[in-house]
């Protein structure tokens, strides 16, 4: 989350004491989900959500925090500056919007923007870092090959976006795998029998016992250079 200096300590005490608050009060849950999707897609502080057929309990804890009477209502709209000025009227009162989200989240809350530059740069991050493990000639020309997305390395992008540790076998398999695929031409003992392993190893769902012994043979292909025409 966002940093608080030590001398914040009181104000830390009332944005604790508001989520729980809100965490507390199940009429408040669906209006958060809303709010902080309308806020990462909107990139500010701003525009409306509404809530559909809301519940008796929804239509109780809004109308109390709002100052509204939502009785029988079907749908109630909040605008995300209304909601920020009905918390400035409670003993909440100074809690910013954005660090009250972070906070019910227990994270920090980014747009949509924010997210997508944080995920460019740990990308490019990454594969500079494997480019210093894997510095071979064909291995750089491979990795650069990656980057600019050329043909045959959309499942390498895919490895990348859906494994969770970036750094792990799955992606190392998958990555050295399409790279294997160039050089099929290339009858050396070792690409064959990896490329044979990582068929196996693929057919079992890459369990780690098996990715285990070959992660290691994989980065020797990195090292290995083609042979010159």
């Amino acid at each position: 989350m966002r940093c608080q200096s030590g001398q914040d300590t009181e104000h830390q005490v009332q944005l604790k004491g508001a989520v729980h608050y809100f965490r507390d009060n199940r009429g408040f849950h669906r209006l958060f989900n809303l709010m902080i999707k309308k806020y990462k897609g909107l990139g500010r502080v701003g525009g409306s959500v509404t809530l559909k057929n809301p519940t008796d309990q929804e239509r109780e804890a809004l109308s109390l925090f709002l100052g509204r009477d939502l009785t029988g209502r079907m749908s109630v709209t909040v605008s995300l500056e209304t909601f920020t000025e009905a918390l400035n009227q409670t003993k909440y009162s100074g809690i910013g919007f954005n660090e009250l989200l972070d906070e019910y989240v227990g994270r920090d809350v980014l747009t949509r923007v924010e997210e997508q530059e944080v995920y460019r740069s740990r990308k490019a991050l990454f594969f500079r870092e494997l480019a210093t493990k894997h510095d071979s000639e064909y291995g750089r020309l491979w990795l650069e090959h990656i980057q600019s997305s050329g043909p045959g390395t959309r499942g390498i992008h895919l490895a990348f976006d859906t494994v969770d540790d970036y750094d792990g076998c799955v992606f190392e398999v998958t990555l050295s795998e399409s790279r294997l695929k160039g050089l099929d031409t290339v009858n050396h003992p070792l690409l064959v029998s990896v490329r044979d392993r990582i068929r196996s190893v693929r057919k079992a769902g890459y369990q780690e016992g098996l990715v285990g012994s070959l992660v290691d043979d994989i980065k020797r292909c990195f090292t290995y250079s083609c042979p010159s025409n």
